[in-house]
């Protein structure tokens, strides 16, 4: 079992969350703050069961027992019953809250291994010593209470309960067969091999303290039990990650109680067309949601940890072009949340909800500032931060989306092998790409493919992808997936012919020594800037020994003079976005060898990070350097004349950061053996 230290800190095994009977602490029990306070349940014996259940989540609460009088006041621990063995500790820090009697309960959340969730509330009870207080409407709830229980229990695992507008789609429709356009439906990918995931059948595995830099993870492990589809059987896990950035939020000042408020793309037309632009959904509102559709809405409120999601309702002139929409019911069912309203409601709702409170807002993102008038505040910043923040570290679910993005771009990664020797132009083996991904399950891209021959892999990002392949030594392929908004990034290299001629192996294994060396450093709380610095020692030895560089390689690279042969950052966080959010890159950055590098200081296990090192032989940049008597006397131009039909190597993995280590999660051919091997076959 993984722990997280939150406000609260978890120091044992999670806790069960299903229909369970808490035996501590017993009713009106009194605690002291910063001592240990034990926990302990047992099965309930009412469904759904403990071995029903697959993940869970635990809150301190204060306050009265309906949802809006009381406050989660900090977040305990999450984690898988799998390793749960009924009891727990936790210590409680005295700044969360008043020493009121009985105020104090645990909200515990789970979600079953077959969808849906439940919440359980632990009997009342007191904490002394506690320096803090309480919100108003946590006052005035606890003056409510009589007795110790707490809430009543909530089973949404067979929720069908209808929302409003559901009786419109039970309107008949002949030609309807299905959900279409908008429904959010993945194809399932079949491969040879049996990729293996995370040792746990959650869909909602561990979640970071906001703290990202400073926290410990234990490992994730291979599992022979687990497929990458019964990972991604249960829903993508939104309450989760809205409490995840909810606590980014209350460690900020003034951030302790309001509402998450954000919108979803925009369905958009072309321009002078009645088509509409091809649609990408916010990464933030997919994050808080996992809702693909567009035209949406969703409310986090902070307080009782309420996430709603509006979508649109139905409109009965478009039902004949495009087919019934996804009822409320629908997405009830098929997202993490708590409620579905139609869209038309979201201003009244936002005005019952605001009270003198702060609402969270994206600037950019929001269309109707006249919505949040009834909020005592508007923060149009804190969103957007907390959100980049918490997506560094991913769990188990999104893991598992990268996991299979990765599986699926290697198998079209493979398929361009295997037609590269007798493709003529770059633009069929981008459709040979293109073709397996969709065919997978990849319907969408996580960026425009580089398929690049010859001196073309010298520019960096290049997207023409038109060029014959006659004459041409190798083929630069980056071309990566999108599965359930989650990107793979893969790059390789490999000869055309199917045999790389001499200076194109020498370059190629000095990239993969690259990768190699730097990727045997990773581990939590390795700093990238060092990785990346190492990358450039290698290759600096590496072009020594070919005579391409010469002189003293400490001299070399003080003067950055590698930098004319790899010129970009050695990689890049990777999730929802290709280039991630949170790595904090410092573009203005006077030290060439580090102004393009996308993520800077430590990484904390749990995020992923591509490692992309190579060579390249581009004028463009070369040239500059080959005039500048600071660097001309290290570069041997009779050398490297030989070498600018290389083009440029770049080889790229995807690997996600843990305790000890690493995983590697891109299977794609690199070893030169091996793809030679595929091409010539």
């Amino acid at each position: 079992m993984l722990m997280r230290p939150f406000a609260l800190l978890a120091a044992a095994a999670p806790f069960a969350f299903a229909d369970v009977k808490f035996t501590t602490p017993a009713p009106a029990a009194q605690l002291t703050a910063g001592s240990s306070l034990s926990l302990g349940w047992v099965d309930s014996g009412t469904a759904p069961s403990i071995s029903d259940l697959a993940s869970y989540q635990i809150f301190l609460c204060a306050g009265g027992n309906d949802a809006n009088s009381y406050a989660q006041l900090a977040q305990l621990a999450q984690g898988t019953f799998a390793a749960s063995n009924g009891k727990a500790s936790v210590s409680v820090q005295a700044s969360l809250g008043a020493s009121t009697t009985n105020a104090y309960f645990l909200k515990m959340v789970s979600v079953a291994t077959a969808g849906g969730s439940v919440t359980n509330y632990s009997p009342r009870f007191s904490v002394a010593g506690m320096t803090g207080t309480f919100p108003a409407n946590v006052v005035a709830g606890i003056g409510t209470i009589s007795g110790t229980a707490g809430p009543a229990t909530e089973n949404n695992v067979a929720q069908n309960q209808a929302a409003a507008q559901d009786d419109k789609y039970a309107v008949p429709y002949t030609l309807q067969t299905g959900l279409t356009n908008i429904a959010n439906v993945a194809d399932q990918l079949s491969l040879d091999r049996h990729y293996m995931v995370a040792e746990t059948k959650s869909s909602h595995n561990l979640y970071a303290n906001p703290n990202i830099q400073h926290v410990k993870y234990g490992e994730y492990r291979i599992s022979s039990m687990d497929s990458l589809e019964s990972v991604l059987a249960g829903k993508y896990p939104a309450k989760a990650h809205a409490a995840k950035v909810a606590a980014y939020i209350k460690n900020k000042p003034a951030g302790d109680d309001g509402v998450i408020y954000l919108e979803s793309q925009k369905t958009r037309m072309i321009e002078d067309n009645d088509e509409p632009q091809p649609f990408r959904q916010r990464r933030y509102f997919y994050y808080l949601s996992g809702c693909a559709l567009p035209d949406c809405y969703l409310t986090y409120d902070t307080r009782n940890g309420h996430l709603t999601l509006f979508i649109p309702p139905i409109d009965p002139e478009a039902v004949i072009w495009s087919g019934l929409p996804l009822s409320p019911a629908e997405a009830l069912q098929r997202y993490d949340v708590d409620a579905v309203q139609p869209s038309t409601e979201i201003d009244a709702h936002l005005t019952a909800i605001a009270g003198q409170r702060t609402v969270w807002v994206i600037q950019g993102q929001v269309s109707d500032h006249g919505s949040f008038l009834a909020f005592g505040n508007t923060d149009f910043t804190l969103a957007k931060e907390a959100i980049e923040e918490c997506r560094v570290v991913k769990d188990n679910y999104e893991i598992t989306l990268t996991r299979k993005a990765n599986a699926i771009s290697t198998v079209a990664h493979t398929a361009v092998l295997k037609k590269v020797k007798n493709a003529s132009n770059e633009r069929e083996l981008e459709a040979v790409f293109l073709e397996r991904c969709v065919a997978n399950g990849c319907r969408e891209q996580a960026y425009h493919s580089i398929v690049a021959s010859g001196r073309n892999a010298a520019t960096l990002h290049y997207q023409k992808n038109n060029e014959d392949l006659a004459g041409r030594w190798n083929l630069l392929l980056d071309a990566g997936g999108e599965y359930g908004c989650y990107a793979a990034d893969i790059t390789r290299t490999f000869p055309i012919g199917g045999k790389f001629n001499r200076e194109s192996r020498q370059i190629y294994d000095v990239v993969l020594r690259m990768q190699k060396e730097c990727m045997e450093m990773l581990k939590e709380g390795v700093v990238w800037d060092d990785v990346h610095a190492r990358a450039h020692e290698i290759a600096i030895e590496g072009l020594l020994e070919l005579g391409i560089l010469r002189g003293n390689k400490v001299e070399i690279f003080e003067k950055r003079t590698s930098v004319a042969f790899f010129p970009h950052g050695l990689g890049h966080y990777l999730g929802m976005d290709t280039h991630d959010t949170g790595g904090h890159p410092n573009y203005e950055d006077p030290d060439s060898m580090f102004r393009y590098l996308r993520v800077r200081g430590k990484l904390p296990a749990g995020s992923i990070i591509t490692v992309e090192p190579g060579v390249y032989f581009c004028r463009f940049i070369i040239d500059p350097y080959l005039k500048d008597a600071t660097h001309s006397k290290y570069i041997d131009e009779t050398v490297l004349n030989r070498y600018w039909d290389v083009g440029g190597v770049r080889i790229e993995d995807n690997v996600l950061i843990t305790a000890s280590g690493f995983e590697n999660l891109t299977t794609a051919l690199k070893e030169v053996e091996d793809m030679e091997k595929v091409i010539r076959s």
